[in-house]
């Protein structure tokens, strides 16, 4: 049984809160594409619109915590999930984004606590807010 408090980071997906969370790294990204049409002579640079990519992990809750059970769930059906990641607490900086849980991984050995490191392929972008 996973204890709420040992999560350092709040995280929910589609509003249920996972518990344990230890980590997490929200990278919103733009990419730049270099190209060179027939007539030019120089190469040229544009924004390339890239979504993001998000990577978290957390302490497995052997309970069966309702927020850990989302997030394999999600994996198994290739659902789009929207998220919230606090990054300074409920009232603070936290951000928003919808995305498919791209893998989920345990870490550890049955004889210690098992950390799973999850990666999400963001969907739409990240939308950062202060609340």
């Amino acid at each position: 049984n996973v204890s709420p408090n040992v999560g350092k980071v709040k995280v929910t997906i589609n509003t249920t809160v996972i518990i344990g969370v230890t980590s997490g790294s929200p990278v919103d990204q733009t990419k730049m594409e270099e190209y060179m049409c027939d007539q030019d002579t120089a190469m040229r640079r544009s924004p390339v619109y890239d979504d993001g990519t998000y990577k978290f992990g957390f302490m497995d809750d052997s309970a069966g915590d309702a927020g850990q059970a989302a997030v394999r769930t999600a994996k198994a059906n290739h659902t789009l999930c929207a998220f919230v990641h606090y990054v300074r607490g409920a009232s603070g900086l936290n951000c928003t984004f919808n995305g498919y849980i791209e893998s989920v991984a345990p870490t550890g050995d049955p004889k210690t606590d098992v950390k799973w490191d999850v990666s999400v392929a963001v969907d739409g972008g990240i939308t950062w807010h202060t609340s």
